[in-house]
């Protein structure tokens, strides 16, 4: 297998031997080891909750005792569970399987069911009935320093002693001779997830093989499982280190990678690139050749979930093709990144510091939590698009996208808007310039952007976007004239032109003009409503003689 994959988590327990284990409420039976239901190590800790004779719903909770630990830097918890009675477990809302942490080494319960649990305890209910049907081990992740589903005294997050699971059920569990240990627990650590290293260009590290890292039954992390063909994700991976001394190179092509909804830190989900001097990080989705995109990847964050892409580190090359990226908080990528023929949907901000970015689309910026994104393309200076004749950003559409594109820099500056389209934003451009004119030149069909100048001094800008209309087929000395349609403000006119008339204009969609064309012995020729297109065109114009003429 390509490539190293270690991580960051501590072991609360491994959940191999009962020794740390207590439990609460009507957990039936005292806490078993079960080396047959184990998803790693050597055991896994069992019990059973069964509801009691009649419709009485019944509660447990099994929690593993620890040295007092402090989790509020950032640390998140993740608990390997599995119920094997999901259809006679209570509902998420009434804390059918949840997750607790506690700062009170000794247990005892508190509160009034269905809201109740170990005393100074933070409780996330995280699944019931109506969420899940035949999941079955799940490594589940919470934020211990977020608000819980449910609090319960004062629990101390810097001095906690306990984590476990707790779990409602509301039907009677083996009523006959056959009495099964319905919910498992395993390994519980902390943490924030793996790094991967090492692979070469020939022999790259894939999803594939951190999967295999992942699920190894020495390992089980749950940071990267599957089901279906479909990856999903929760915490970070951390591609190469600023420390390597030997290059890492990670490439896939046609996956899917959901990260889960769990109630983790906003930024918490998240991928990202390192590399040392010499030793570069290489991050690949996707394939280009010969100015086609193929075999791109889905990465997209479940319900409430977002994630995270930083690809702006030194020392590496981030090269995306084809991809979709959807709940995305955010993207960075550095002059090193190449995202060629990819979506962002549903999306924050990409800060694109120097990155090819080609083809694209950018749709649905989020601007409210968790998301809270401002524009679709944050640019710092004129290179960062076009430097020389290498043009960086170019025919990319922006969609329903609040502030498209914010040129960030407080100079007056020129930027070159290459084939850029723009639909539904409130504004497709924002200003920061405190003084002087910032020039914009559209070129190659792009669209003239609507600004908005928020520089607060007394900045000015202009939107070059030249096109001719050519008419062609006049009669020599024939008398043009352009008109605002509707109205008689003329925009160019000619008394005696040639074969030719060319109305050179400033594009702006959505422009309709009247075109009148007079010679003595011809018929008056007129066309209204004429739309000025976004590219030079020509327009053949027909004149009539008139037989009416009369010249004494």
């Amino acid at each position: 297998m390509p490539g190293v994959v270690t991580h960051d988590f501590t072991v609360w327990d491994a959940a191999d031997a009962i020794t740390n284990w207590g439990t609460l409420g009507t957990w039936a039976t005292a806490p078993l080891i079960n080396a047959d239901m184990k998803c790693q190590g050597s055991n896994a800790v069992v019990g059973r909750v069964t509801a009691a004779t009649g419709p009485v719903t019944q509660e447990g909770f099994v929690l593993a005792s620890h040295a007092a630990a402090n989790l509020s830097g950032g640390a998140h918890v993740f608990v390997w569970l599995k119920n094997i009675t999901w259809p006679g477990t209570d509902t998420i809302a009434n804390g059918g399987l949840r997750i607790c942490i506690s700062s009170d080494l000794t247990l005892a319960l508190t509160g009034t069911a269905p809201n109740d649990g170990p005393t100074n305890s933070k409780n996330w209910f995280v699944g019931g009935k109506d969420t899940e049907t035949t999941l079955g081990w799940a490594c589940y992740a919470i934020n211990p320093m977020a608000t819980p589903t449910l609090t319960l005294g004062t629990p101390n997050v810097s001095g906690l002693q306990r984590i476990g699971l707790g779990a409602r059920i509301t039907s009677i569990i083996g009523a006959g001779s056959f009495k099964p240990a319905n919910l498992m627990i395993d390994i519980v650590r902390y943490g924030t997830g793996l790094i991967i290293s090492e692979g070469a260009s020939g022999t790259p590290v894939t999803f594939a093989d951190i999967y295999a890292a992942d699920s190894d039954i020495n390992n089980a992390y749950g940071v990267l499982t599957k089901q279906a063909g479909i990856y999903y994700g929760v915490g970070k991976m951390n591609f190469g280190t600023t420390g390597q001394s030997l290059v890492t190179y990670f490439a896939d092509s046609n996956q899917v990678l959901v990260y889960q909804d769990f109630p983790v830190a906003i930024g918490f989900h998240e991928i990202k690139m390192a590399g040392a001097a010499s030793y570069v990080t290489t991050f690949r989705l996707g394939t280009y050749s010969s100015g086609l995109t193929s075999g791109g990847v889905l990465i997209r964050g479940a319900g409430a979930a977002v994630w995270t892409l930083t690809a702006d580190g030194a020392n590496t090359v981030t090269k995306l093709y084809g991809s979709t990226f959807a709940r995305m908080r955010r993207a960075a990528f550095n002059s090193s990144s190449e995202v060629r023929g990819c979506t962002f949907d549903t999306f924050g901000e990409v800060e694109a510091n120097g990155a090819i970015i080609q083809d694209c689309i950018f749709q649905n910026v989020q601007t409210g939590a968790p998301i809270n994104g401002t524009w679709a393309l944050i640019i710092d200076a004129p290179a960062e698009m076009k430097s020389g004749e290498t043009v960086y950003i170019q025919n990319n559409k922006f969609i329903n996208c609040n502030k498209a594109i914010k040129l960030a820099s407080t100079s007056a500056d020129t930027y070159a808007f290459v084939g850029l389209k723009f639909s539904g934003n409130a504004y497709d451009v924002e200003l920061f310039h405190t003084t002087g004119q910032v020039i914009i030149n559209v070129t190659a069909g792009g669209d003239t952007p609507t600004v908005l100048y928020s520089g607060g001094g007394n900045g000015t800008y202009v939107v070059n976007n030249p096109k001719t209309l050519t008419l062609t087929g006049l009669i020599a000395n024939s008398e043009v004239r352009i008109y605002t349609h509707g109205t008689t403000d003329e925009l160019v006119g000619v008394e005696n032109s040639g074969t030719t008339f060319d109305y050179p204009y400033n594009y702006v969609a959505a422009t309709y003009v009247d075109i009148v064309v007079h010679k003595a012995d011809r018929i008056y020729y007129r066309i209204e409503n004429y739309l000025l297109a976004n590219a030079d065109a020509s327009l053949p114009v027909t004149q009539q003689f008139d037989r009416q003429y009369s010249n004494p």
